[in-house]
C-alpha cells in the first residue's frame, strides 16, 4: 500500500476536518492515504463509535500519513472497543499545548484492547506525541494491548503519554 497514491489536501481551510462515526459493532479500516493541510479547532482525523455497547467492534488505521496538518486538540482521535493504529507517519503537525498528534481512547466498560504498533510520530509542535487512554477500569478485557516498536520523538511533552492508560487491563509496551 502507498499512501503517496492517495492524498486528501484540506489546502489550509479553518474548519476543515474529518470525522467517521460508526455503531460499535462495526468493522472500519482505513489504509494506504496521506491527509495533509487540514486546519480545525478541535480534533483534525476522528473515526469511533457513536452509540451501543458492543466489544466486537474494530477501528484499525494502518499505512497513512497525517502531515502538515493542525489542530488544538488532536491530529488523530480514535475511539472504541478495538483500536489497531499500525505503520502510520504522524509528522509536521501543530497541535495545542493540552493536546496529543495521536488519541488513542479505547473502552466502553467492555472486553476492549489497543494496539500501536511500527508508527512513526515525529516533528509535532506543541501537545504531546502519542496518548492512550483506556476507559475500562472496573470490568477486565480478555484480550491484551499492546503498544510496541514506535519512534515518538520531538514532540511536546511528554512524547508517549500513558497517564490515562487503565491499570486494570493487560497491556505490553516494548521498544
Amino acid at each position: 500500500v502507498n499512501p503517496v497514491n492517495t492524498v486528501i489536501n484540506g489546502m489550509g481551510l479553518q474548519g476543515s476536518y474529518l470525522d467517521i462515526n460508526l455503531y460499535s459493532d462495526a468493522t472500519f479500516l482505513l489504509e494506504g492515504i496521506t491527509f495533509t493541510g487540514f486546519n480545525n479547532s478541535e480534533v483534525t482525523f476522528e473515526f469511533g463509535v457513536s452509540g451501543g455497547y458492543w466489544d466486537d467492534g474494530l477501528f484499525a488505521v494502518k499505512y497513512c500519513r497525517f502531515l502538515h496538518n493542525s489542530s488544538q486538540s488532536s491530529i488523530v482521535r480514535i475511539y472504541g472497543p478495538q483500536l489497531k493504529f499500525i505503520n502510520n507517519l504522524v509528522a509536521q503537525n501543530s497541535i495545542g499545548a493540552f493536546g496529543g498528534a495521536v488519541l488513542l481512547s479505547y473502552g466502553i466498560g467492555l472486553s476492549t484492547m489497543v494496539i500501536a504498533n511500527n508508527n512513526t510520530i515525529a516533528n509535532n509542535t506543541g501537545g504531546s506525541g502519542l496518548r492512550v487512554r483506556g476507559n475500562s477500569d472496573t470490568e477486565l478485557s480478555d484480550r491484551i494491548s499492546e503498544i510496541a516498536h514506535n519512534i515518538i520523538t520531538n514532540n511536546g511533552t511528554p512524547n508517549l503519554d500513558l497517564s490515562q492508560l487503565s491499570i486494570v487491563n493487560p497491556i505490553l509496551i516494548y521498544g
